[in-house]
């Protein structure tokens, strides 16, 4: 049975690990803690990035004057890259730590009149209901203990005809081995 992942874990983690995901993620740059869509065409791993919120992006149709909620918004990147679709954005995310960096980053791009970033649990935000065109969220879902609290409350934030896009890794089996139980607890 898979350990229950405490919001203060996820925090600590991420506010832990923040400057190696600047050295080696290059964050500060890449404004994001994915890994990407490694496509033919793609050669780096800031592309890698680019190329996951574009195809992600155009397969989920956005369009200018969409009120988006990024939900698990890291520091931003997406929002930033939404925003400059043309989308109003509100980023989500339990760290602080984050919240900052991604209001830095929206200043830096020039998009913080189309952004707000506030620390918020995407399985309970408080939002009224049918507040959103779209729900974004990119690798941040995998973080919820159960996954049908973050569904629920996605399905009561849409507005009708709204749209839930999530880009995420998640395990096809219930069962594992001992070394495969090892690797999914370590990651």
């Amino acid at each position: 049975m898979q350990k229950e992942v405490s919001a203060e874990e996820i925090v600590h983690y991420y506010d832990d690990t923040i400057s190696q995901y600047r050295r080696i993620w290059k964050l500060n740059e890449n404004m994001a803690m994915h890994y990407g869509f490694w496509m033919d065409e793609v050669r780096d791993f800031g592309a890698a990035l680019a190329k996951q919120n574009a195809v992600t992006a155009a397969r989920a149709g956005i369009q200018a004057g969409e009120i988006v909620l990024d939900a698990g918004c890291g520091v931003g990147g997406s929002s930033v890259f939404l925003a400059k679709l043309g989308c109003q954005v509100k980023g989500i995310t339990l760290s602080a730590k984050q919240i900052s960096l991604a209001q830095a980053n929206a200043r830096q791009h020039e998009v913080s009149d189309l952004t707000t970033f506030e620390v918020n649990d995407y399985t309970k935000t408080g939002y009224p209901d049918a507040s959103f065109d779209v729900i974004w969220a990119m690798e941040s879902v995998c973080h919820a203990d159960n996954k049908r609290d973050f569904i629920q409350e996605a399905y009561r934030l849409l507005k009708p005809g709204g749209r839930l896009v999530l880009s995420d890794g998640f395990a096809v089996k219930s069962s594992f081995s001992t070394d495969e139980q090892h690797i999914i607890n370590t990651w």
